[in-house]
């Protein structure tokens, strides 16, 4: 199983928009595919990897659907188990503000805010678009 690290920026003390650097070892905002294994055990095995991590702005993720691979061409119908509606309201890896933070194409998030219901998730949505629109994502 191939392990992805997470890194929120809301979490970050300081708040960090551009990400953080680990002996030269960037990890960016949402989820770092673009790691190899062995950069992503040199982070974990940083020192200060135990700080991000106890306040909840970085996480390991030991098996995630890229949203965007199952996609095949921008207008395509998302993936039944993709709405957003099947989830219940939350910040959890697994809830809609988990989904959310790590989806970063803005015609995904649209289309999910158009058909979303829910007032939380609305405002969910509404502040990714905006954050990724103004560059801090």
């Amino acid at each position: 199983m191939t392990k992805l690290l997470e890194l929120i920026p809301e979490y970050c003390v300081p708040r960090s928009n551009n990400g953080v650097k680990f002996d030269r070892i960037p990890v960016r905002p949402g989820i770092n595919y673009q790691l190899t294994p062995l950069e992503v055990d040199k982070v974990i095995a940083h020192p200060d990897f135990q700080r991000y991590a106890a306040n909840g702005s970085i996480k390991i993720i030991e098996s995630v659907v890229d949203p965007l691979a199952i996609e095949i061409e921008p207008q395509a119908p998302l993936a039944a188990n993709l709405e957003l509606s099947g989830f219940k309201v939350g910040e959890g890896d697994e809830e809609t503000g988990g989904i959310i933070r790590r989806t970063s194409t803005i015609a995904i998030l649209d289309r999910w805010l158009e058909k979303e219901t829910r007032k939380s998730v609305q405002g969910q949505l509404q502040r990714r678009i905006a954050a990724i629109k103004k560059g801090e994502i």
